[in-house]
């Protein structure tokens, strides 16, 4: 990841890992990367496992339908936070 997309955000635990995209064309398209990748080295991506997540962090307003996934144990989504301003 860190040669051939070094501006992604990658986190990897075990055989688990999570790539951190701006856009969804950017994470439908890693996806088809990584795919392609898995299957030259006669791996797959788990079917349930492998998808794309928008946690909407910075557009709550926009529709998709996974807003959240676990990682490591946790349970990663948009949180709302109560500002002193309200």
């Amino acid at each position: 990841m860190a040669v051939h997309e070094p501006r992604l955000r990658f986190a990897r635990y075990a055989d688990d890992a999570v790539v951190h995209c701006s856009t969804v064309q950017d994470a439908q398209r890693i996806e088809e990367v990584l795919k392609k990748r898995f299957e030259r080295c006669g791996l797959e991506l788990h079917p349930v496992k492998s998808k794309i997540v928008c946690c909407k962090a910075h557009r709550p307003w926009m529709a998709y339908p996974v807003s959240k996934f676990e990682f490591m144990g946790y349970e990663l989504r948009l949180r709302i936070a109560v500002t002193r301003e309200g």
